[in-house]
């Protein structure tokens, strides 16, 4: 789950960049103790390289909740 996170540290980070460093712990806290561990959802590995990641809605089938893609690997059609 750590690589899943640091996924999600640079990409939130990325689009929210006036965030202070303060609110992104805040919010990276919130999604290692209670979103992940919850999640149903997939990680897209290539070649050992965990590139993005899609969790769904607990109690609401077919809802995306998150999907995060790392930065160098965006528009290359991974989280379409």
């Amino acid at each position: 789950m750590n690589e899943v996170s640091e996924v999600w540290r640079e990409a939130y980070q990325d689009a929210h960049p006036s965030m202070s460093e303060e609110e992104l712990c805040v919010q990276y806290d919130n999604m290692i103790r209670n979103i992940l561990p919850k999640a149903d959802g997939y990680v897209c590995v290539r070649k050992g390289v965990i590139l993005g990641f899609i969790t769904f809605g607990t109690g609401r089938p077919c809802h995306v909740d998150n999907l995060y893609v790392k930065s160098e690997f965006q528009d290359q059609g991974i989280g379409t």
